[in-house]
């Protein structure tokens, strides 16, 4: 099973690419649940086929440094990420397992299009444990795979080629990213992300075109082929 098996990483505009545009309202989920802006309610429970896990952290949409206040036009940096977060094997050892992370962005109006940038991770592993980090969009899913620790650390990113969509209409922009957990952890063990699973986006456009406009309803029916795809 890879990344994204159970998919459902983070955003920066950077302010000088930013279109004039305006968020009305965002839903954030997480494991195909929807949950609050910010930090989860107590530990969320995940279940692997062995063990489970138990998940903290921070989940939220950002402009320079703050959560993102709905119908006020963006003026900086623009981000979704899962930040301060912490993993644990509750009752291990626990087997491989996708934590999968959604955000479904309402446009004033047309949302932001053709996006280039980079998506990745920074964080703190155990020794000998591997990880994948990745986001959907269209023409494909891009993943980073194999991904270790180097003196327990990590820090892994990869460019979005070009041409990369994440709207999935006109006034929508679907963001989906996840982490998947190659090897598992034992009991006790836990990934440290203090810093973000993370989508960069440096460039956009406010225009979509004919080819993004063709993706009209892909929130429900891209996930499924993602799932179906990276399964």
């Amino acid at each position: 099973m890879s990344l994204f098996s159970r998919f459902a990483c983070v955003a920066l505009l950077g302010a000088s690419a930013l279109p004039a545009v305006t968020i009305t309202g965002y839903t954030l989920q997480f494991q195909g649940v929807t949950v609050p802006a910010g930090d989860f309610p107590g530990p969320i429970s995940v279940p692997a086929s062995t063990g489970s896990y138990d998940v903290t952290g921070n989940l939220d949409l950002y402009e320079n440094g703050l959560p993102v206040k709905p119908n006020v036009p963006l003026s900086g940096p623009f981000s979704f990420r899962f930040t301060n977060a912490l993993i644990t094997c509750a009752s291990g050892p626990c087997s491989p397992v996708t934590l999968s992370f959604a955000a479904f962005v309402t446009f004033s109006g047309l949302a932001p299009t053709n996006v280039g940038g980079v998506f990745g991770a920074e964080g703190v592993l155990p020794g000998d444990r591997f990880i994948e980090v990745g986001v959907e969009g269209n023409p494909a899913p891009l993943l980073i795979s194999n991904v270790t620790n180097e003196g327990e650390s990590f820090s892994v990113s990869a460019p979005f080629p070009a041409g990369f969509v994440l709207t999935s209409n006109p006034n929508t922009m679907i963001f989906l990213m996840g982490l998947r957990l190659t090897s598992g952890l034992g009991d006790g063990e836990a990934i440290f992300l203090p810093d973000s699973l993370f989508q960069q986006l440096d460039t956009v456009s406010d225009v979509p075109e004919p080819g993004t406009l063709a993706i009209v309803g892909a929130g429900l029916a891209g996930v499924i082929w993602f799932r179906r795809r990276l399964s």
